[in-house]
């Protein structure tokens, strides 16, 4: 692995991409690309791009039409491909992009003003991966995604790339997203993974602070929750022979909150909502993954 140092740290951010996979309409993207082009600080000197991959989004031409006269003196590149997933539209983008930081943002997240000086400044302390804290963007107390951040979707480390940056020389060591994985789920674990098996610095700044736009209803959450569990079914055959633990470890992990079956119905208010939410994950990501399980098997 190459050597730490300032030299490394000014080099390689030269040049900052943020990539974004398209699959809805312009009124996020128009959001997020505000707060991008408003950050409080980028290196001087550096290129700051935002790399903007439609996935088969039939509404794309209408997207760019709108956001070229808002952003015309930035520098945003737009890519199109079939529908392919989003491990394949961000590796696309990943191919597009020059050396240096790669930041990747979901087409539904806000970054605070400061969001990419702590990431750098991560990266300037030797991180080669650096994720932040995702928040809900529903910040009413009383909401279905503010109760998601409570329960389910709770601050901590994760690898989402909703909210996260790697060196792009760890990702020309380690590879790019697996497209095996169709689907937002599971892909951006993967990469995580094998960046920090592979001994890469990986840092959680929860400074870095992004807003997400979590489901808004059960049934959104549900499918959330299948989609999350064919993921794993995924995951975990790539990962039974070459590393049996990891695949047990994000089984259990997933998993974990399906006794909260036997307690839940006993509690009542927001207390109850959250043992039912976190049921509910791991009881519907269950069912994803035992249909995956069960088409893999056939």
């Amino acid at each position: 692995m190459e050597e730490r140092g300032s030299d490394r740290a000014v080099t390689h951010m030269q040049n900052i991409s943020i990539i974004v996979p398209v699959n809805r309409e312009c009124g996020w993207l128009i959001k997020s690309l505000q707060a991008v082009f408003s950050q409080d600080r980028v290196p001087g000197g550096a290129s700051l791009g935002v790399i903007m991959v439609n996935d088969g989004y039939g509404e794309f031409e209408a997207v760019k039409d709108a956001i070229r006269p808002l952003f015309a003196d930035r520098n945003i590149t737009f890519l199109s491909q079939p529908k392919g997933g989003p491990a394949k539209a961000r590796n696309l983008g990943i191919s597009s992009a020059g050396p240096g930081i790669i930041c990747f943002l979901d087409d539904d997240s806000v970054p605070e003003r400061d969001w990419l000086s702590q990431l750098l400044g991560s990266f300037e302390r030797g991180a080669d991966l650096v994720s932040g804290k995702t928040l809900s963007l529903n910040r009413d107390k009383g909401s279905f995604p503010y109760l998601l951040e409570r329960s389910v979707y709770a601050p901590g480390r994760r690898f989402a790339t909703c909210n996260i940056a790697y060196r792009k020389e760890v990702l020309d060591k380690i590879g790019v997203f697996d497209e095996s994985f169709k689907t937002a789920s599971w892909e951006d674990n993967d990469l995580g993974i094998r960046a920090v098996s592979g001994g890469f610095k990986y840092v959680y700044n929860p400074g870095a602070v992004v807003y997400h736009d979590h489901e808004r209803s059960e049934g959104d959450f549900r499918e959330k929750c299948s989609r999350n569990g064919r993921g794993l079914a995924v995951l975990s055959r790539k990962y039974a022979l070459r590393s049996p633990l990891v695949a047990l470890l994000c089984i259990l992990l997933t998993l974990r909150w399906l006794p909260l079956y036997f307690v839940f119905p006993f509690f009542r208010g927001d207390l109850r909502k959250v043992l039912y939410l976190r049921f509910a994950w791991s009881y519907y990501s269950l069912t994803g993954a035992l249909g995956t399980w069960k088409q893999q098997k056939g």
